[in-house]
């Protein structure tokens, strides 16, 4: 199994892409991003809700609402968008990107392990661990994250 520093250690081995930030959440439920800012990650857990720019790496508090059962957020921060929720009890993010790269996920024995592939075909583990909640790229597929009990792993695309 993978600590969390090799985690780390892996994720920085994917060329053209970089580490915003990791950060805990504690109590997390849900979290989606903004098809109108794709730099916005917002994320809702049992003690607040929260938006993460994923661009600069900024966390602020946020209101919001939401339905678990219709899996959608509503903010103002980003007026007049259904933002699309993912999480531990459903949901799922992109695994490809339009540029060529996915994510592989497989499991054995409770343990899930992660593989990305760029664009040029070179696969990388970047996780194996339990308790992983969701994982994958925004829309535009310029940020990828990984969430599991340990927290929220973003990453930017540094170039096309």
């Amino acid at each position: 199994m993978m600590t969390s520093l090799d985690k780390i250690n892996a994720l920085k081995k994917i060329n053209g892409w970089a580490i915003v930030s990791e950060f805990a959440v504690g109590g997390f439920e849900w979290l989606g991003f903004s098809k109108l800012r794709p730099e916005l990650l917002f994320v809702i857990s049992s003690q607040k809700n929260t938006v993460f720019n994923c661009e600069d790496g900024t966390i602020q508090n946020c209101d919001l609402i939401y339905d678990e059962d219709e899996m959608v957020a509503f903010s103002d921060v980003v007026r007049d968008e259904a933002i699309s929720l993912v999480g531990q009890y459903g949901g799922e993010l992109k695994k490809t990107t339009v540029q060529g790269e996915q994510i592989i996920e497989s499991k054995d024995n409770n343990i899930s392990s992660l593989t990305f592939i760029s664009k040029d075909g070179k696969a990388i583990q970047i996780f194996e661990n339990y308790s992983l909640y969701t994982f994958g790229f925004n829309d535009n597929g310029n940020y990828f994250l990984i969430c599991n009990d340990g927290g929220i792993t973003v990453l930017k695309r540094t170039c096309n």
